[in-house]
């Protein structure tokens, strides 16, 4: 990842104060829940996107000081996992026609918090050109038909693209391929080894025992931004999302919910990845720095 990509999921979900609640009994898409209700549909996660944006300007996170006047675009990327199913949202936070940050917004309430990560800066990589690139590259692999081309992040955070062929005759298994979308390298698929690349699904990495507390870490984030869009409302905002907050609008809003959860926002210096699988590393330095400690 480019070092002026500044790697602050983290820290952004731990300064938005991400908690807990005991499961409520219906799913993000107002349904009882059963295997499907748990999906979150692309309005309800640009609301989360959206509400999560504001909070995070208006309670003067750091490092997001040039979000304030900024949108959440309501058109996102579709990210899947590498089990096909739907997984983030990821919307492009924009300003004066330009793309300063990203918001990836949970596609299942099974994931726990409803935003995972918010990254400042712009895409490091082009989804319609990698989608392109990997198509050609697959067709120049196996001569076969092709029956889709998905995002998927198969290995977190690392995003590709998933081409997968025809059933096999042999195996009556699909075959696929996957590009990583930044470097256009083709990915092994298998579980990663030591520093290797490989693959791996964020699904299958839940434990099952975590499960209901997962749906009910959503189910308090959805309870916040269902509170925050009434408290607009009663200010005459009848809705926040797909465009730009006034000033006036805006300072309305922070003072009902400036600092409305209580959280304190402590001023961690950012540092960026230094590839793409030093997000650990990032980490531990931003750790190390607040407690002013240096490491290289």
């Amino acid at each position: 990842m480019n070092k002026k990509i500044w790697a602050i999921g983290i820290i952004a979900l731990l300064a938005l104060g991400v908690g807990l609640v005991a499961a409520t009994d219906m799913g993000p898409t107002g349904h009882s829940p059963d295997e499907h209700s748990y999906v979150v549909s692309e309005k309800k996660a640009l609301e989360h996107a959206t509400v999560y944006m504001l909070d995070a300007v208006l309670t003067h996170t750091p490092g997001l000081e040039k979000w304030r006047g900024a949108m959440v675009n309501p058109e996102p990327l579709t990210i899947y996992d590498i089990n096909g199913k739907k997984l983030f949202y990821e919307f492009s936070v924009e300003k004066n026609g330009k793309m300063v940050g990203r918001i990836k917004a949970s596609a299942s309430a099974e994931l726990g918090p409803s935003v995972y990560t918010l990254a400042i800066g712009p895409r490091p990589w082009n989804a319609s050109t990698a989608i392109e690139k990997a198509e050609e590259l697959a067709q120049q692999k196996y001569d076969e038909a092709i029956v889709s081309v998905k995002l998927v992040c198969y290995s977190y955070p690392k995003i590709g693209v998933m081409v997968t062929f025809a059933d096999q005759p042999e195996t009556e298994e699909k075959r696929r391929m996957i590009i990583d979308a930044g470097d256009y390298s083709i990915v092994p698929d298998k579980k990663p080894e030591a520093e290797e690349i490989g693959v791996w699904s964020l699904y299958e990495s839940i434990p099952e025992e975590e499960n209901s507390q997962r749906i009910a870490e959503w189910g308090k984030d959805n309870k916040f931004v269902s509170s925050v869009m009434e408290k607009a409302k009663s200010l005459g905002i009848d809705d926040l999302t797909g465009r730009t907050l006034s000033e006036e609008e805006l300072k309305s809003l922070e003072e009902q919910i400036g600092g409305a959860r209580g959280q304190v926002v402590l001023g961690v210096p950012l540092y960026g990845q230094t590839n793409g699988v030093r997000c650990g590393v990032a980490t531990a330095q931003m750790i190390a720095a607040w407690y002013s400690h240096g490491h290289k």
